[in-house]
């Protein structure tokens, strides 16, 4: 990718920053990402079809014991804990880290 993807992460949330392209490449990969993954279901997947994402409008991502939302404007993307337990959302939180480092070298 070239540049410094940005993240912070809080207990219930995750802010990526894309800077100098937009975000909702790096949404879709990741989205496309979780839908490979076989405790992971990605609910909309109109973008799979390469309409992209509507601009602030959540996507669900949902496991067995975790349901998180995808939302992207302009440069950002951001991951939202929708329902499910911390701990989830941790092992979730390293996935997607693991993907945006791999992306970031």
């Amino acid at each position: 990718m070239g540049e410094n993807i940005e993240t912070r992460i809080s207990d219930n949330h995750i802010y990526i920053r894309t800077p100098g392209r937009y975000a909702m490449g790096l949404a879709i990969e990741l989205l496309n990402f979780f839908d490979q993954q076989i405790d992971y279901s990605v609910k909309n997947t109109g973008w799979k079809n390469g309409f992209g994402l509507n601009v602030c409008e959540r996507y669900p991502v949902v496991s067995s014991n975790l349901t998180v939302e995808f939302e992207t404007d302009g440069e950002e993307l951001e991951i939202h804990l929708a329902s499910g337990g911390l701990d989830s959302f941790a092992d979730f939180v390293n996935l997607v880290q693991g993907y945006v480092n791999e992306q970031n070298t």
